[in-house]
């Protein structure tokens, strides 16, 4: 007698058992591509490199530029008068004092920054194309405008105002 098998048909089984085969490699090269993008999703991997492309750019971009370049500044930078030392070295010191600190030795004909004059003393900016005052002072006797009828801008800074509370209180008008 002929006992018909029960269950499922041979060709039925066939396909789902490669449809396993296919979702487990689905899966782990999923899994694969997940590790390699460090757990990020395909949009939060594409961001970061575009992130990180646009960073080495920019990266490229400022070592082409040259590292003299002026430097923005909120304070307005006093005018810079030329002019250059005349004895055979000069001490720029960091106060207007002969005991002051010496910064630098200046060989002659040395060209420097001067913004005003003190007393005896001018107040040199030692790198004036930082656009940042580097302050030292020098002596006058030492130094020869590069302008024979240039002479050295007093700096004033402008005056700042200075809120004081009154002792009474004010009382305001009625119309």
């Amino acid at each position: 007698m002929y006992r018909r098998p029960t269950g499922p048909p041979a060709w039925f089984v066939t396909l789902i058992a490669f449809a396993l085969v296919f979702a487990v490699y689905y899966l782990y090269t999923g899994f694969l591509g997940w590790m390699e993008r460090g757990g990020q999703s395909p949009e939060e991997a594409t961001a970061q490199a575009a992130l990180a492309s646009t960073a080495r750019a920019e990266e490229r971009i400022a070592r082409r530029t040259p590292s003299a370049t002026p430097r923005p500044s909120a304070t307005p930078v006093p005018e810079c008068q030329m002019f250059r030392v005349s004895a055979q070295s000069a001490n720029m010191r960091r106060q207007p004092s002969l005991i002051a600190q010496v910064i630098r030795v200046l060989p002659q004909n040395t060209e420097v920054c001067v913004l005003a004059r003190q007393g005896d003393w001018y107040q040199i900016d030692a790198d004036p194309i930082t656009r940042r005052i580097e302050e030292g002072y020098m002596s006058v006797d030492v130094l020869r405008p590069l302008n024979p009828t240039a002479t050295p801008v007093i700096f004033t800074p402008p005056p700042t105002i200075t809120l004081t509370p009154s002792e009474t209180p004010t009382r305001t008008p009625r119309p």
